[in-house]
């Protein structure tokens, strides 16, 4: 059985993005290349990785745009540190309290320090992996 969901697709689709910047560093540390490269490495579209890019610098900046084709990598690990550690880290915390999935986005937010758009993109991928019971409002972990 494939246990495999779309949090953990998502953070092994984004590391290997990170990993591809990190491959194309020259002894200054700066990466050079463009994103239509990285699109065609990836297997995605240059719209994707724009978009990726910027949802891996939404709590802390990883992949920072210095020039046209030009970038700097700030952490390379996405599970010690940046969005996905800290939604890993809401991940857990559901688990151990599944009403936390029930807080307003804000208060969350709020509660951990965090950006309100990683709470957003917690429970965004929290509802392709749970489901509600029936009518009534029971979270249960599908596993």
């Amino acid at each position: 059985m494939d246990y495999s969901t779309v949090f953990t697709e998502s953070i092994k689709l984004h590391q290997r993005l990170v990993d591809i910047f990190v491959e194309s560093r020259d002894e200054s540390g700066f990466s050079f290349i463009s994103q239509p490269e990285i699109a065609s490495k990836i297997g995605r579209s240059q719209t994707w990785v724009a978009s990726a890019i910027k949802r891996l610098n939404v709590e802390e900046i990883c992949v920072e745009s210095i020039a046209s084709g030009k970038y700097m990598v700030h952490y390379e690990n996405l599970l010690l540190k940046g969005v996905f550690s800290k939604i890993s880290d809401l991940i857990l915390d559901t688990r151990l309290d599944p009403t936390l999935f029930y807080k307003k986005d804000s208060v969350i937010a709020e509660e951990y320090g965090f950006k309100l758009r990683t709470v957003q993109m917690y429970k965004a991928y929290l509802r392709t992996g749970w489901k509600v019971s029936g009518n009534s409002t029971k979270v249960e972990i599908i596993e």
